[in-house]
């Protein structure tokens, strides 16, 4: 079954149909379960509450005239004389038919259904955001939405052909969440700005000197974000034109909640692919561990090929000594990066050798996606530099033997050096079972060891 959306406001649609505009997504999913058993109820299934939620928009639209600021930024009102309404209407217009669906085709299996309605709503994203970007003059207009693990999504993106353009993805902001999102953030000058430093990398990498951006929530839920930025220089945003994106963004959160459930059913997809990948990958380089003879080719798979499975710069393997303090016995490194084993003979960690090995002597694991952004202390990010890491994770590496008893014998950290890194659960909990599989190698070949000396006691015993 394919369902189109229809947003050419010249075709009038019966009054039954117009009326309808947006359904649970909850709906959407139940639709797919019955395989469309019943043709008349699908007729209408996504028929919903237009006018409910435009007067709701209206009334949220009036509230937010009377709070109007420029989070610090000063609007010039003399200056503000540009109408945006023409393009505001068309804008509203066209997203006011965003959910009025005509059922085409039932004999359509739902893939082709669910992706229809993902290029439909692509589409007409893209020629909002044209609209957006000719009203204000921007350079680049954008509109991007979360994954389940926080990550981002650009769907649609209008961009003047001086610049180029986002790609599919990027970190606006590492602390961008639905508990403490602001209604709008509107910057004149990032220049006069103390960013975080991935978000102003985020930034350079848009080439943005300006930006609005406003974040598109619904019962509370952050959907996504609608950005407009302005590249050749700064620029003093008027009114206008936050009230232009204010209500551009209310009819954008439309089709990113309409298609959340196809990019949701996308994303989880993916990741069971990858979970699939990587559990195969990490049951074969387990294998490899304990065939492995000699602690130098041990280290040496575990380093190299834990790297490539979780596709980062650096993953090393820290040895303590005695008083706590230690240094790097193996590594695997991307191509452009120091070798530490060759720099670093020695690292002291004052604080691992203070509190005997911190909280990694309990099997805890530790991730940081910006070392510039966790309250690390001055002494901490210059022996962190000193990795080049810009982000990392730590699991322990425990010893002992077959009565039990276990101490914590180093450390197995990987690193990014290239940039922040949102590090995944799954990325942490593989860390931890290659740490826990070099400690069990330890032990059996500790144990093995003991054996050895004790049968050769025994015959050297007998012999005497």
């Amino acid at each position: 079954m394919v369902l189109n959306w229809i947003f050419d406001s010249s075709h009038q649609k019966p009054e039954e149909e117009q009326n309808g505009h947006h359904q649970d997504k909850l709906l959407l999913e139940e639709q797919l379960e019955e395989k469309h058993n019943n043709p008349a109820q699908d007729k209408e299934l996504f028929q919903g509450k237009l006018e409910e939620e435009q007067n709701e928009h209206d009334h949220n639209k009036m509230e937010k005239s009377e709070e109007l600021t420029m989070n610090g930024e000063n609007f010039d009102h003399k200056e503000d004389k540009q109408d945006h309404a023409p393009h505001l209407a068309t804008l509203e217009a066209n997203y006011r038919e965003v959910s009025s669906f005509s059922v085409v085709d039932f004999e359509l299996n739902s893939a082709n259904w669910l992706n229809n309605i993902n290029q439909q709503a692509q589409q007409r994203m893209l020629e909002g955001l044209n609209q957006i970007r000719q009203s204000l003059q921007a350079d680049r207009v954008l509109v991007y939405a979360f994954n389940g693990d926080g990550s981002d999504q650009v769907l649609a993106e209008s961009v003047d052909t001086r610049w180029s353009r986002a790609g599919t993805s990027f970190d606006l902001d590492y602390s961008l969440t639905e508990a403490n999102c602001k209604p709008y953030y509107v910057v004149n000058d990032i220049s006069t700005k103390s960013f975080p430093l991935c978000l102003v990398e985020a930034l350079q990498a848009l080439e943005a000197k300006a930006y609005i951006v406003i974040p598109i929530k619904y019962n509370d839920q952050l959907l996504g974000v609608l950005g407009a930025y302005q590249n050749a220089n700064p620029r003093n945003w008027q009114e206008s034109e936050l009230r232009l994106m204010l209500n551009a963004a209310a009819q954008f959160r439309i089709p990113l909640e309409q298609t959340a459930f196809i990019r949701n059913s996308q994303f989880q997809q993916q990741q069971r692919e990858k979970a699939v990948k990587q559990e195969r990958a990490l049951g074969k380089m387990l294998q490899q561990i304990r065939n492995a003879k000699e602690d130098e080719r041990i280290f040496q798979i575990a380093t190299y090929e834990g790297r490539k499975l979780l596709q980062a710069d650096r993953l090393a393997v820290y040895r303590f000594d005695e008083d706590w303090g230690g240094k790097f016995i193996a590594e695997s490194v991307s191509p452009g990066w120091t070798k530490l084993i060759d720099t670093m003979l020695v690292v002291k960690d004052t604080f691992l050798q203070e509190n005997q090995g911190g909280r990694y002597k309990h099997g805890e694991c530790f991730a940081v996606d910006d070392i510039y952004a966790v309250g690390h202390q001055a002494c901490h990010i210059a022996l962190l530099e000193q990795f080049e890491a810009r982000a990392y994770a730590i699991a322990p590496i425990f010893i002992g033997d077959m009565a039990g008893d276990k101490k914590l014998w180093g450390l197995l950290g990987v690193y990014q050096n290239s940039g922040c890194r949102k590090w995944q659960k799954e990325e942490i909990e593989l860390l931890r079972q290659l740490g826990l599989q070099i400690g069990i190698y330890k032990i059996v070949k500790g144990e093995t060891i003991k054996m050895v000396k004790l049968v050769l006691l025994m015959i050297s015993g007998n012999q005497g």
